[in-house]
């Protein structure tokens, strides 16, 4: 007996396995896929590590068959292992932040449906666990000039959590002048207009 059919993730694949024999005296695993066993293949309780190629074709079988069997012939059984998808986490594009203006929304996709932010910074987020949010920057984070946020999958099932991050990079408030005051006669119909603007470019 080989055990039961079991699923693991991409990313947390070590199978535990736990054959049971009778009658012969003991049992060798070996597989279809390309993975590894540890510590070896004799020993009826092992683990099976999928090699990149189990992952990517989705599944693995294993296989179990008796040694020591006297007079008879070898028998064996085989157990499927699925190897379930890997969560994917977008924290979204990097983005540029007023410092008049240190809140910002942020909108990160997952594909467990779920996730939590946290910040290398101190900010504080309004709400940490949806995905859509938005983060207020704390002093330091703007007075360091940038911060660096995280988006880790939740919910997710037999998976290790996956991340993706963000960079906000705060940029100084903009400065404009449109010049000083003016007097003109009434029947002057132009008006000499010369402003500035901290970003190089405006509109009237």
């Amino acid at each position: 007996n080989a055990g039961i059919d079991q699923t693991v993730c991409g990313n947390n694949a070590v199978v535990t396995l736990s054959g049971a024999v009778t009658v012969s005296t003991g049992g060798g695993w070996t597989t279809l896929g390309s993975g590894t066993f540890s510590p070896d293949t004799f020993s009826l309780n092992t683990t099976y590590i999928p090699s990149a190629a189990d992952t990517a074709a989705g599944s693995v079988q294993i296989i179990l068959t008796t040694t020591g069997n006297g007079t008879c012939i070898s028998v064996s059984d085989t157990m499927t292992v699925t190897i379930s998808d890997i969560p994917k986490v977008n924290a979204g594009a990097n983005k540029l932040v007023c410092l008049s203006n240190p809140a910002v929304s942020i909108s990160g996709t997952s594909s467990t449906g779920s996730g939590q932010w946290t910040t290398l910074g101190s900010g504080t987020f309004a709400d940490a666990n949806a995905l859509a949010t938005t983060y207020t920057a704390s002093v330091a984070d703007t007075t360091a000039g940038s911060v660096m946020l995280v988006l880790a999958s939740a919910s997710n099932g037999l998976c290790n959590a996956v991340t993706d991050t963000m960079l906000l990079t705060f940029v100084t408030t903009p400065v404009v002048n449109a010049g000083i005051d003016q007097t003109v006669c009434a029947n002057a119909d132009t008006v000499s207009l010369s402003g500035t603007s901290s970003t190089g470019a405006g509109q009237w």
